[in-house]
């Protein structure tokens, strides 16, 4: 009879009025601080702290079921309480359907040029894509990750720390979150370090600054680069036998060697060596080498993500197998599919990535027929 005379006494007060009028109250200051926490540091901050968080979650379920339970309590069928239970009515359906978007359904873009079709969807979500093999079997999984860079007074409400722990085939493999810089600049240190190259581009901002280490695939400005590995579809640099740097194009370009006038071809898929301080215009974009570094060191920063900016985010994380640790930095954002960084830790093969992945829709859309029409002051 004790224990029975408790759980009506907890059950009375989680669905008692003076409960649910707390958990709107909360709610209400939930949703009006994530608006400002939105309009401060992103949509990805408001989700990691507020929307996605299972406090927030825990909140809306209790408030549907004390939607729930009045409807019975008081008889709300009743005609001349109609107006209180379409309220009570419209609550549990909007969280219906929040729930639906929210554990089944995913959402996201899809690209399609005038006159194609398409069936990939870029995901909304962001994710640690992680694949591991042996050359005989193979390990892959998605890990859904929600990272911000709030550091205010509700911070402790969401960390970012994470790990992954795997084990495969007799491997103990550990992967650890060690940081996350949005918006990421680099700025170089010459003197110490690995090889790096200097690349200027053109941007919407005028001249903007790069730079691509050893062994690393990357993407500035929507073009594709990598450096010391031969990626289909990128503009490849390596080193040839006697360390000269060499350039492999996935397209036919042209240079100009800035001081002297000279002027040359860039073939499609061919070795040639890069003339530095020229202008190559490859892939519909203005690119110079200034220097190749054999010693430097790249620094990371978050910088501010302007209008027009593509700024992507920068995951750190340590890659633990068997007491072996490797430091790997993946480059990605939401919206964008970003390349594999590809390694080797004894005799397993990583391949990790940080943003967006595409999912297959049943189904294709074509677009038919595109038309922009501006209107004055728009």
């Amino acid at each position: 009879y004790k224990s029975m005379s408790i759980f009506f006494k907890i059950f009375s007060a989680l669905f008692s009025m003076r409960f649910m009028a707390f958990l709107l109250l909360l709610f209400f200051v939930a949703i009006g601080y994530a608006t400002f926490i939105e309009n401060d540091f992103g949509t990805q901050t408001a989700k990691a702290l507020i929307y996605n968080a299972k406090w927030f979650e825990i909140i809306i379920a209790l408030l549907t079921l004390n939607m729930f339970y009045n409807i019975k309590r008081y008889g709300l069928w009743n005609r001349k309480k109609i107006p209180v239970l379409i309220f009570h009515l419209a609550f549990i359906v909007i969280t219906i359907g929040a729930g639906i978007t929210r554990y089944v359904s995913y959402e996201g873009m899809m690209h399609i040029r005038e006159g194609e079709m398409s069936n990939q969807i870029i995901s909304d979500q962001t994710f640690l894509q992680i694949k591991i093999h042996d050359q005989q079997h193979q390990y892959t999984h998605d890990k859904n990750l929600i990272l911000h860079n709030y550091n205010g007074p509700f911070s402790f409400l969401k960390s970012n720390n994470f790990s992954h722990n795997v084990s495969f085939k007799n491997n103990n493999i550990n992967i650890v979150y060690e940081d996350y810089i949005p918006n990421v600049r680099d700025t170089l240190l010459i003197g110490s370090g690995g090889r790096v190259i200097h690349i200027v581009m053109a941007g919407k901002n005028g001249r903007e600054n790069f730079y691509l280490r050893e062994g690393a695939a990357e993407q500035f400005l929507g073009i594709n680069f990598s450096f010391g590995k031969i990626i289909p579809g990128y503009i490849n640099f390596f080193l040839d036998d006697e360390n000269n740097l060499m350039i492999k194009s996935p397209q036919n370009g042209s240079f100009m060697r800035m001081a002297d006038q000279f002027t040359g071809q860039v073939f499609k898929d061919s070795l040639q060596p890069v003339m530095l301080r020229s202008l190559y215009q490859i892939l519909g974009q203005s690119i110079v080498i200034p220097n190749y570094y054999e010693k430097a060191e790249i620094k990371y920063f978050s910088d501010e993500n302007k209008k027009d900016q593509e700024l992507s985010d920068l995951l750190i994380i340590n890659v633990i197998n068997n007491g072996k640790t490797k430091k790997v930095e993946l480059f990605g954002d939401k919206g964008f599919v970003s390349v594999k960084n590809k390694f080797q830790i004894d005799d397993l093969f990583f391949s990790l990535s940080y943003g967006s992945k595409y999912y297959n829709t049943p189904f294709y859309i074509k677009l038919n027929d595109f038309q922009l029409e501006r209107y004055p002051g728009s």
